[in-house]
């Protein structure tokens, strides 16, 4: 960054140099600034805003100072428009060369202004030349390269196209045109709509990161404090208590009587994915789409290559029963897939995601308390009883997945190969007291 220097001290600075026409009023020479920080990243993140606004200082002083009508429009404009755009006079005099000031000041007024259609050209040409505006539907497509399950894609693509749609409603077409006051107006517009606060926050979580995964890998600058959630009111009593049933664990006596019935049943598909949650701790739907692909059977190894976040790149190990069913699934499979296939992941995951909430009914399981996901709650909860207290702090998140913070998330992320052998000693020790049904395996239902 030209405008960035580093004192001796190690603390960087924002210096900028004061065009002569400019330094009579504005009486010195150099607009200069303490960034407060030594770490270079944080500190050019810091420094944008800053420069921003010196040489809106500038432009200011240098529109005073002229004497030159057109010339003053101008630098005024630069000040007064979306950015500070410093070829605005250049472009607009190639592109219109019989200008005259009220159409400078209207095609101003076409950027600045809230519209019902996106900005037609010439606006749109000059934006993209000057500015290298972002349309919020732009973003919108980029989600689909983000390295992540398509459920969570689905789940962050609707959530974002609602955020979308409120800017439109607005008359905003350009992530630049977004500012803190416009994100916070769609947060608590969704408390209006009489939904969890659960779901507010995942709302905004979701929409937040795909603007985030964009900007960062475009390099433009992405400040957390901008889109940081909106707390609206505290969660009510019935919700946390509702939350909190619907993540409970099951005692292994229950979680039996359960797959027993299943099995009664002849819904051995079920019984599997019911097994496979408490043995492995692994989602629904990374069961459900489980392939012989993801699977090293000689080191006992399953390598989840998407899931619902992107901590869920990850390895899990796998214990003899598990191994168990997965082997015996795998002999029967014609094409590589534990569980049948439909058209695509969605209707695959539709599919068995019904049958395994009709199989709990129909074996009496409590509806929204005992779930597929308690199988996942009671292996959080037991397996950690049986593993040996040299466990290293981050190991269990990073077998089930979980989007970790500060020194442990960078050593699961960047350095799992090295938590691996103690996730083995750690999957090593569970061994649930259960019994797992024998009967052989019959094709899926389809």
């Amino acid at each position: 960054m030209m405008y960035l220097r580093q004192a001796p001290s190690g603390m960087y600075h924002v210096r900028i140099r004061v065009p002569a026409d400019a330094q009579p009023l504005l009486r010195r020479s150099e607009l200069h600034c303490s960034l407060g920080t030594r770490n270079r990243r944080e500190a050019e993140q810091r420094a944008r805003p800053l420069i921003t606004r010196m040489r809106a200082q500038i432009f200011k002083a240098r529109a005073k100072v002229s004497g030159d009508t057109y010339r003053a429009e101008i630098l005024s404009a630069q000040v007064e428009s979306l950015g500070v755009f410093d070829a605005l006079d250049d472009h607009f005099s190639q592109h219109h060369p019989a200008h005259t000031i009220e159409q400078l000041q209207a095609f101003i007024a076409q950027l600045t202004k809230p519209t019902l259609n996106p900005p037609s050209e010439p606006a749109r040409t000059v934006l993209t030349s000057l500015s290298d505006l972002t349309p919020l539907t732009a973003i919108l497509d980029h989600n689909e390269t983000v390295d992540l399950g398509s459920a969570a894609i689905r789940q962050r693509t609707r959530c974002y196209s609602e955020f979308m749609a409120h800017q439109h409603s607005e008359g905003r077409y350009y992530l630049e045109h977004v500012t803190l006051d416009h994100w916070q107006a769609w947060c608590r517009s969704l408390n209006g709509d009489n939904i969890r606060h659960s779901t507010i926050r995942m709302k905004q979580s979701c929409a937040r990161a795909v603007i985030k995964d964009y900007l960062i890998d475009n390099g433009k600058t992405y400040d957390p404090s901008q889109w940081a959630s909106i707390v609206i009111g505290k969660t009510s009593r019935t919700e946390l208590e509702e939350r909190r049933d619907a993540n409970s664990p099951l005692t292994l006596e229950r979680w039996q009587e359960i797959y027993d019935a299943q099995v009664a049943l002849n819904l051995f598909d079920e019984a599997d994915i019911w097994a496979l949650g408490l043995l492995t701790g692994a989602r629904i739907g990374e069961i459900i789409h489980l392939h012989a692909s993801q699977l090293d059977l000689t080191r006992n190894e399953w390598r989840i290559p998407v899931s619902k976040t992107i901590a869920g790149i990850r390895m899990i190990p796998l214990t003899p029963m598990a191994l168990d069913i997965i082997e015996a699934r795998l002999t029967a499979s014609p094409d590589g897939f534990l569980f049948a296939r439909r058209k695509n992941d969605q209707t695959t995951y539709t599919y068995w995601n019904s049958l395994c909430r009709k199989a709990r009914q129909s074996s009496n399981a409590l509806p929204r308390i005992e779930t597929q996901h308690s199988t996942r709650s009671t292996f959080r909860t037991l397996a950690p009883r049986m593993a040996p207290s040299s466990t290293p702090a981050g190991v269990i998140e990073a077998i089930m997945g979980h989007e970790l913070s500060g020194g442990i998330a960078s050593a699961t992320k960047h350095y799992l190969r090295a938590f691996e052998p103690d996730a083995h000693a750690f999957m090593a020790h569970w061994r649930p007291a259960i019994t797992l049904s024998k009967t052989s395996k019959t094709l899926p239902r389809l």
